[in-house]
Formats: C-alpha cells, structure tokens, sequence
C-alpha cells in the first residue's frame, strides 16, 4: 500500500482515489446506513466515489470526477499513482459544459483534457466529468451515456426543485395553520394512548383554564360528570375509529362552566388506535345562541306560554319523574269553543284577549312544577306533576275545569267562556308520554262530542271505540274503492191526493257478507271528512242519474232530494260541480232539491253560506232537514234560501198518540206557512199518525206507511204503480 503525500492512501493496484480530498478507489463500497459512522466522509462524498468509478469504467477513460461544490474540493477516481491529487488541485469549476484543458496550479502546463457535464446529487448541484492526460486527444463521450448523464441531472434537479417547492407550501401552510389556529381560538391535544401522556397547546389550556394538563385522566375530570363517559369512549376508539365531533361541558376548577367542542382524529397501527390528536374550541357563546333559538321555537309569542314544539320533552320528563319516584302525573287538553266566532264578531283582538285571560287563569291553577301550554290556535295542554293520590289529583283536575266555566268581559264584550277538557292519568290510565298524549285526545274527542264546557277522563273503551271506527273508516274506503255502495230512493208523498211527489236519495251499503246496510251501521264513519264526502257524492251522482233515467221513461216523479254533507258545502267549487253534473245528465232544476242539516249551518262557514245562497239562486229548493232537533232553529228557518222544512221523525213517529208532539208540529206547520215555507214530515210509521198529521194541515209525508228506501228499479215500479192506481181512479 503506497500512501500519497498528504498521507491519504492509494492502492497500488487499481489506481487512486482521493480521501479528504481524496477516495481510495480500492475501498469497498460504504453502506448509506454507516454513514454517519466517519464524521470525515459523508454518504454524499461515497455514492459520488462510486459514480466517478463507473464513469470512467464506461467511457474507457483513465480518470474521473465529480464537484459538488464542497469545501473538500472534487471527488477524484484514477488509475495512476498521484494523478487523482494532481487532477484535484487543477480542477476548477467551468462556466458551462463540454471539453476543457487542466492545467498544472504550479507551472501552469497543461495537465489533462477532460469532457464536463453539469449533474446533481441528493439534491445538490455540481460537475462531472471524464479525464485524460494532455498527451492524449480530448475524451470522446459516447452519446448514449451523455444522454443518460443528461437525463439524470435533469431527474435529479426536477426532484430538488419539487422538494424545495413542496417544502415551501408546508412551510407556507404551516404558518397560515398556526395564524388559522391563533385567530379561531382552536387549540389542540395530542395524546398516546399507551401511556395516556397527553400534549396540550397552549391556547387549549387556555379553554380549559388550566396551566397544565398532563394525561387523559385530568382532562376527563374536567369534563362534567353527564359527558365523561361519552368522551372516555370516543377518545379511547371504543365508539369506532377515524374523526369524531363531540361537544360536552367542561367545568373548570375556577369559573363558570362552559362548552366545548373536540374534533377527534386516531391513528392507527395495525387497524388500532395507538394515539389520538383533537383540535379543541370553546363553544359556550354558540350553545347559549342555541339554547337561546330553542327557547323563541318553543314559546308561544301572545301568551309567552310553551307550545306544541315543547310537549314531548316536558312530557317525557314528567313522566320518567313520575316512574322513578312512584308518583302520579296526568295530561289535560283544553278546547275553547267558539273560538273563530269570536274572532269573526268581535275581532282578533278580543279573541287574542280571550286567549291571555285563559293562560293567566291556567297558571294561578297549577303549582310551581306543574306546566301549562298552548299547542294550537284555542287549544290548550296542561301537564300536573308530583301527585301522590289519585284524589288529590282530581281535585286539581276540578279546580281548573271550574276557573273556565266563566263568563268574562273582554274589552266591552260579555262572553260566555266554554271550554271541553280531556284528561288522562300516568301510570293509571297509559304506560307512558306518547300513549299519554293519544289517550288524552281519546278523552278530548270524548267530551267535545258531549258538548261546550264536558269533561273526559280517558277509559279503555274510548280507545276500543276510536280503533272500531278508524277499522270501520278503511273498510268503508275499500268498499267505496269496489263500488259496494248504492243509492236507494224513499218516495215522499201527497197527504191529500196519494200521489208522489219527489224522493229522497238515501245512501246503502251492499255488505258482500252482511247485506244491506244502512248509514245506521256505520254512521262511526261519517265523522271522516273524506268518506262522509264520498259518500255524499255517491248520493249526489245517483239522484242526476235516477232523474234522466226516469225522464226517459216518461215517469213523473217529482223531484229527488240528495243532502249535502258539511265536506261537499266547504268546497268552493261546489256550484260548478252540480252545474257539470246538469250538462252531463241534463233536465231541469226543479228535478233536483238539496237537504241540509242544521249542524252544518252553525259553524258560520262563509263558503256553506255561499254555495247554499247560489244553489237557491240558480232555482233548486233547499230543505233543512231534520227541523227542530239543531241549535237555533228559528235563527236559520229565516235564512233567504231556506224554501222547505222538513220536520224531525222524533216528532213524528209519536204524533199519533202524544199530545206534546202533535202540538209541535202543528206549531211548526203554522209558522212555515206563515213564512211562505213547504213542509215535509219524515218517519211517518202508521195510519194513525198519517191522520194526525193530515188534520193539523201536514201535506207532504214520507215513512214507511208509504214504502221504505227501495232500489232504483223497484222505486221505479213503484211510480208506474202509482201512476197506473191514479189513472184507474180518474177514469172511474
């Protein structure tokens, strides 16, 4: 082994490289990993020991070198003893690439001839290059390795340029995350979940009002007692892993406490958590916002009462109040009649007064921990709490059903307050809030069908009943839906000649199993709007068909009546309906009368009162039906379209033999002719009674001394009957 005169060593053998400056071109290849081993020979310098090596090997050359512009000066492989000092002490950086002359430092003679080429290594920029001696012609480098010389450079600068660029952004984003994170007031905390150590910036110490939080331990006693086992769970990944939003209160050793929202990320090894990093922010200013619209959604603005939004809540809680300390709690619900009367006579404003005069009142009858509600327009829900008898419990139930059976002046008017109260009992009467609800307006449906100012408690049997009649509404839809339903015809009699002179279309159900039904059997159903209005109209298309089919008949059959339900009168179209069905039938209007019953004209309906006067305009006859039973008879007997009264059968039936009744339909047929009215009786079941009815002036009847309800053909052999006994009487 020879060693060169600054002591490097150079193999006698192979050649030379240079070692500080110089690499000894025998040394085995040093792996990366050892690099740091020799302080005095970075990696750099080694892979460049080796790129040099293969440079000369492939271009046949005797020498080679790379500058990466280290202060070591040029990494130098040649095969001659000493060149490689000598060529590293003449080289010099050229200003571009291609062939140049080394020339001695000392005696300035040329020394070698070489063949330079811009290259980059682990991201740092220098020469390479091929040597040869001046007494030899300059290198020739093959173009293939120029290329691949060429190519590498440029890879390994677009590299450089790539980290350097992509080490800009991240620093670039880590300064706006830092800003991001000072401005927004997010702190953050990092935490290993196998020691439970946990980091915590210093903005989150600052929420959580602590100068330190060293482990998961404190920071879960710093949350309140409700949330820590939620936080325990999705810090720990016992909830599922990845991100995870969570919001708790924390409760710091001094202050108020405060809300915090924690935006969870694990990392995972192996598909488990290891550690856990959370961004944390202070949400105490939003959850009061929050709580703030709750509070505005849950009121009622005119009686500064809960509304419907709160009920569930308020109820659910009551009610788990009740079954953890084994007491009773019950609902009421209030209905104030009369209410859009009020509104349309008096006005809003008394009717709003009306409605603050009864919160008032339903809050000086309940106690601190009881709740009072308005859940509709005049509908009210209070909520009794904390009872612990049945009979104390009733007794409160009296004393509110006694504050609204009042009459009141609401700025210059008098009104008679009337109010329906349901009611039902937890645990007596349901098992829990939601059934508490349905069985309180089982019980409300109760007493409003039992009048103004009724009171319900909820049984069983409402519910039994209620559930009968919703079976018996969707089996009347599917019936509808199959046609089962027909329209059978009562003929109304001439007291004084016998002759007919119209019918009444009434509504039968043709039971695949039980028969003829009529609306006796299932009037439960008539309640539902929808099929009390599809039936009305089955009866309606009926009466216009019966009549053109009768007419082409030549039969003389007077007019048929059809009554119009509460439903078909709300329609505003209801004009242009039975105008259709006259251009689709045909005939004239006096072929065609409506009835109408006397509760329909109560709830002041301007549309009822529209179509009625229209249909009395366009010249059909409307008869209220069922005279004498309603409210406030003589008020709608008066009505400009009323030109017919029909007498109840409960006055009828009995006239034959009860003084009482014979007078009031003899009152009743004075007063209608007083007024210019026809008159009808209905029921009319026997002789006797016919001749009662004749000898206090009654001429038109109907009833089964005549004929029942028939079929369509059956009623029309009975007018060819009738037709045929008239005419047999005339001629004789």
């Amino acid at each position: 082994m020879q060693h060169t005169p600054d002591g490097n060593s150079v193999d006698s053998a192979s050649g030379g490289q240079t070692r500080a400056p110089l690499a000894d071109a025998s040394a085995e290849p040093v792996d990366d990993r050892d690099d740091d081993a020799d302080e005095h020979l970075p990696s750099v310098r080694h892979r460049g020991a080796r790129i040099v090596e293969l440079l000369a090997r492939v271009a046949g050359s005797p020498a080679a070198l790379i500058d990466l512009g280290e202060a070591a000066g040029p990494v130098v492989f040649a095969h001659e003893i000493g060149w490689a000092e000598q060529l590293a002490d003449a080289w010099q950086a050229p200003q571009q690439g291609g062939p140049l002359t080394l020339h001695a430092t000392q005696a300035g003679t040329p020394l070698a001839h070489a063949f330079a080429l811009p290259f980059a290594l682990s991201g740092r920029e220098g020469w390479i290059a091929t040597v040869v001696p001046a007494s030899e012609a300059a290198p020739e480098v093959p173009s293939d390795l120029l290329q691949l010389v060429e190519e590498l450079g440029e890879g390994w600068g677009a590299v450089r340029a790539a980290t350097q660029l992509w080490v800009e952004r991240l620093r670039c984003e880590n300064s706006l995350a830092a800003k991001l994170i000072d401005v927004s007031g997010v702190g953050t905390l990092v935490c290993e979940l196998s020691t439970g150590e946990l980091q915590a910036s210093a903005r989150a110490r600052d929420i959580l009002r602590r100068e330190a939080v060293a482990n998961m331990d404190e920071l879960l006693k710093l949350v309140a007692p409700h949330d820590r086992i939620a936080l325990h769970r999705a810090l720990t990944g016992k909830d599922g892993f990845g991100r995870i939003t969570l919001e708790c209160e924390v409760v710091p050793e001094n202050g108020r406490p405060m809300a915090v929202r924690l935006r969870i990320q694990h990392i995972l090894h192996q598909g488990m958590p290891t550690s856990w990093l959370a961004t944390l922010e202070d949400v105490t200013d939003h959850w009061r916002r929050l709580k703030e619209m709750q509070s505005l959604a849950e009121r009622d603005p005119l009686t500064g009462l809960h509304n419907r939004n709160r009920l569930i809540r308020s109820l659910g809680a009551a009610v788990a109040e009740a079954r953890a300390s084994r007491e009773m709690t019950a609902m009421l619900m209030i209905a104030v009649a009369d209410l859009k009367q009020i509104n349309d006579i008096h006005g809003y404003s008394t009717g709003d007064l009306l409605l603050k005069y009864i919160a008032v009142t339903l809050r000086q009858q309940v106690r601190a921990t009881d709740e009072v509600m308005r859940i509709g327009s005049g509908e009210f829900a209070v909520l009794l709490t904390r009872a612990t008898s049945e009979e104390g419990l009733l007794g409160r139930v009296q004393s509110i059903r006694a504050a609204l059976a009042s009459s009141i002046v609401v700025g210059v008017h008098r009104i008679d307050l009337r109010a329906s109260i349901g009611f039902a009992i937890f645990p007596d009467d349901t098992v829990g809030g939601i059934d508490l609800i349905a069985a309180t307006t089982y019980a409300l449906n109760e007493a409003l069908q039992d009048g103004p100012r009724a009171m319900s408690r909820y049984r069983p049997a409402i519910r039994e009943r209620r559930e009968r009649e919703r079976r018996l509404i969707e089996e009347i839809t599917r019936a509808l839906r199959r046609d089962e339903f027909t329209t059978f015809f009562q003929p109304k009699v001439d007291l004084e000649t016998g002759s007919i002179v119209g019918f009444e279309a009434l509504c039968r159900w043709i039971h695949p199993a039980r028969g003829v039904l009529t609306p006796g059997s299932f009037h439960q159903a008539l309640t539902s709007p929808v099929v009390s209005a599809e039936l009305s109209d089955v009866g309606l298309v009926s009466a216009f068909k019966a009549a053109k089919l009768w007419r082409e008949k030549g039969l003389d059959f007077g007019s048929i009546s059809v009554n119009l339900s509460a439903t078909q009168l709300a329609r505003p179209n209801l004009v242009e309906i039975v105008e259709e069905l006259m251009r689709r039938f045909g005939g004239a209007v006096s072929e065609i009368s409506f009835e109408v019953l006397e509760n329909v004209l109560i709830g002041d309906n301007n549309t009822t009162h529209d179509n009625l006067r229209a249909l009395s305009s366009a010249g059909f006859t409307i008869s209220l039906d069922d005279f004498g039973t309603g409210f406030a008879s003589l008020t709608h007997i008066r009505e400009p379209y009323i030109s017919e009264v029909k007498i109840d059968r409960s006055f009828v039936t009995h006239a034959g033999n009860n003084v009482r009744d014979q007078q009031i339909v003899a009152a009743v047929v004075q007063m209608a002719r007083k007024l210019g009215l026809k008159m009808v009786a209905e029921g009319i079941e026997d002789e006797q009674t016919l001749r009662k009815l004749r000898a206090v002036g009654c001429t038109v009847g109907q009833g089964f001394v005549f004929a029942p309800a028939l079929p369509f053909a059956e009623a029309t052999e009975f007018i060819a009957r009738q037709h045929r006994i008239l005419q047999i009487l005339s001629a004789t």
